[in-house]
């Protein structure tokens, strides 16, 4: 089958064809040829009060012999260019190699958002020009029921011949060769049947703890066309989500209240066919119901829901009434009570779909 090429003298396409593929990438679960097993980071997320914990093996450190540290990603919608970088790090440089809860090489790697990590912002202290310095965090911790992806990558890192490093995210698609004028080209196979062209790039390894170059090896690195689509393809293959954080169990019920209020349904953050608002900041047990401003019963919610952990102090609505059927937009009263009705609140939330 005649392949056409992106990136050289061959074939058509055009930019439609590479939304075209990144779209594909997101709905059609990554059916591309995958990198080895080793170098597929399978990230698991637990949620906490405004805080999401990554895990995952730390396998690929030692059997990526390139291996050069790991990007964490975080995305609202979970869609190929849509992932931000949260945290970069870099086995070179101890620094950045630093974790929570985790030991050295074979280990389970942490991380959690917001990132640990600080950095000093010098202040100026009074009118005489006499300054210091205090710590500022990173990022912004993500909110209490809102849905967020994330994705870790490792990279491979390298030594170019101008002795520039050379770093490509892991895992990438099965990438073979191919003619072009004669000449032994490299690309990956994209679902439409287009090859998106990659560079083959001679590099030596780095030595630990040397600054002499190793044994010479290559890399594949991303044309114009091809970086951000290899770039997705690693983050995709290594994600996970849709995940809310949640808020923790509270002593009394003073502060309850609904997120998003109001709920828009075309919201970027709203997920195809995924409907939801959660109640945060409850005790640890709690019924909620919900009215329509006539008084009519919409729904009860009984929380903490059947298997869910005794410590989240939110629970889901999935906007559906006691029937199953999605509710029509509007405004509609909550009253949340704790057992034995010792004591309730009651506010109003809006729907607009």
């Amino acid at each position: 089958m005649r392949r056409n090429v992106r990136g050289g003298h061959e074939g058509g396409g055009g930019p439609s064809r590479l939304r075209t593929y990144l779209a594909v990438l997101a709905a059609s679960g990554l059916v591309l040829g995958l990198a080895p097993a080793w170098s597929q980071i399978e990230p698991e997320a637990e949620r906490f009060d405004r805080e999401i914990k990554l895990t995952w093996d730390a396998e690929v450190e030692t059997a990526d012999s390139l291996f050069g540290g790991y990007n964490v990603w975080r995305s609202t919608a979970g869609t190929p260019g849509t992932y931000q970088l949260l945290r970069r790090f870099q086995r070179r440089y101890p620094v950045t190699w630093t974790y929570r809860g985790a030991g050295g090489p074979g280990t389970e790697r942490v991380f959690i958002d917001p990132d640990s990590i600080a950095i000093l912002v010098k202040i100026q202290i009074n009118t005489q020009g006499d300054s210091a310095y205090t710590r500022s965090y990173l990022g912004i911790p993500p909110f209490n029921g809102f849905p967020y992806f994330y994705g870790v990558t490792s990279y491979s890192e390298c030594l170019g011949e101008r002795n520039d490093t050379l770093t490509v995210d892991q895992p990438q698609p099965e990438i073979f060769p191919f003619q072009r004028d004669g000449e032994e080209h490299f690309g990956f196979e994209t679902p439409e049947g287009d090859t998106l062209e990659v560079q083959k790039i001679p590099c030596r390894r780095f030595l630990p703890g040397s600054s002499s170059p190793g044994s010479p090896t290559f890399i594949y690195l991303g044309t114009v066309d091809s970086e951000i689509p290899l770039r997705d393809f690693a983050i995709q293959s290594a994600s996970v989500g849709p995940v809310s954080p949640s808020s923790g169990t509270r002593e009394n019920l003073s502060d309850v209240s609904v997120i998003p209020n109001p709920y828009i349904s075309s919201a970027p953050w709203e997920q195809p066919g995924i409907r939801k608002i959660q109640f945060v900041n409850l005790t640890g047990r709690a019924t909620i119901r919900i009215f329509t401003v006539g008084g009519d019963l919409v729904r009860e919610i009984e929380h903490p829901a059947a298997g869910s952990g005794s410590d989240q102090g939110a629970a889901d609505w999935d906007l559906k009434n006691g029937n199953g059927e999605l509710v029509e937009s509007g405004i509609y009263i909550f009253q949340v009570e704790e057992p034995g009705g010792v004591a309730d609140v009651q506010g109003r939330l809006v729907i607009v779909k």
